[in-house]
This record gives C-alpha cells, structure tokens and sequence, in this order.
C-alpha cells in the first residue's frame, strides 16, 4: 500500500502544469484607429502648450497666474464638450508674485546686473542700496563666522555662473526626415475577422490571423 501511494505521488509531481487559459480582450480596432488619426491630424496639444506657456507664462501655486490657467483650462474643457467642468479650491495660505525686479551697480563702474527675486521673497518697498559681500553659508554654523559683518549689506550666497556651459549633459539631436518618417510608422489591423460582441472569431481553439501592413498619417512630406 505504501509503495502504491509512493508511486502516486510521484507520478502527479511528474505531470506538466498547465497554465490556465486566459480570454484576450477585444480590441476595438476601428477606435483605436479614430483615436490615432484625432491625435494625429487634430491634434491640438501645440496651441495648448503655447497658451499655458507663452500666453500665461510661468506660475506658483496660489499666484494670479496659476488662477488664469485654472480658469482658461477650465473653459477649455467646456469647450471641448466635457460636462461639468469647474474649479474646486482648497487651503494653502497666500499666494505670491512680482512686477519687476531691477538690480544695478553703482560703483565702481555703472552696470546693469539681471537678477530675479526667489519665490515668496517680501517686496523692498522701495529701492535699496547697500555694500555688496560675497558669503559662503552652507549650513546653519557657517553663520556664526559673519555675525555682526552682514548688517544693511546686499548678500551674494551663489557662486558664479558660467555662461559658457551647457545646462544639459549632451548636444541636442535633431531628427532627420527618414528619423520623423519611422517615428511616424505605425501597424494597422486590417481584413480581421471579429464575432458578435467585438471578440475575434476562434477556430478550434486557435485565434484567427490577420494581414498587417504600415500605414502612414504623418509627416505630410511622405
């Protein structure tokens, strides 16, 4: 009996497992088509990037800026049809902005410097002059080596900047025409047969073929 159930045993640990069969969902081919030639030949992400950046240019949160993106997107999407489209808020405390920003030297030769203020830096409310002083403050200790030195002095805590270098690791690439042409390729199902309910039809177990081919919808040079 023992040897029985012994051979058994090893006789099921020795049988393959089988996989279960999983169904493969449908693909609506004819949408998927649709959704291609939309982004393709209506595409309108361009004119969007072009009025979030260089109409509204750049925002923070809470600023008057980030509200005309909000509300500009907000209409945006009521245009394109989307019900509903509103706006909710939520605490963050005060927002924050500027008009301009001047910095100029004054001696000992006259030169305009560009400089932006860091976000949520308080207004001078007015000009300011003062002695300018290179400082090294990396932490919270490096203070004490400047205490009572800084008072009513205009405080530079970067180092200079290098005009000529690269702000990214490598020369940009620029397609060419063949690049943009193989880019643009794409595999189009074509002549599938399909059985009620968008499912393909099967045969015996096997999944029905179908013929593919390329098809091009963009560049227009092609």
């Amino acid at each position: 009996m023992k040897r029985a159930l012994v051979l058994a045993l090893l006789t099921l640990t020795a049988l393959p497992i089988v996989p279960p069969l999983r169904a493969e969902e449908p693909v609506d081919l004819t949408m998927m088509t649709r959704i291609r030639d939309e982004g393709l030949h209506h595409s309108q992400v361009m004119e969007t990037l072009y009025n979030l950046t260089d109409v509204i240019g750049p925002r923070l949160t809470g600023s008057p800026q980030a509200k005309r993106a909000n509300e500009w997107t907000r209409d945006q999407f009521t245009s394109w049809g989307l019900a509903n489209a509103h706006l909710e808020g939520y605490p963050f405390g005060r927002g924050w902005s500027f008009s301009s920003c001047q910095v100029h030297l004054t001696s000992p030769h006259p030169a305009v410097l560009l400089g932006y203020p860091k976000a949520w830096t308080p207004g001078t409310q007015g000009v300011v002059h003062g002695q300018v002083m290179k400082v090294k403050i990396e932490s919270e200790k490096d203070l004490d080596q400047y205490r009572g030195k800084v008072a009513g002095k205009i405080l530079l805590i970067a180092d200079v900047r290098d005009p000529n270098r690269p702000s990214f690791p490598e020369p940009p690439e620029r397609y060419t025409k063949d690049d943009l042409v193989k880019l643009a390729e794409y595999e189009i199902r074509e002549e599938a047969t399909f059985a009620p309910g968008g499912s393909s039809a099967t045969s015996c177990g096997r999944r029905s073929t179908s013929s593919w081919r390329p098809r091009r919808f963009w560049p227009p040079w092609s």
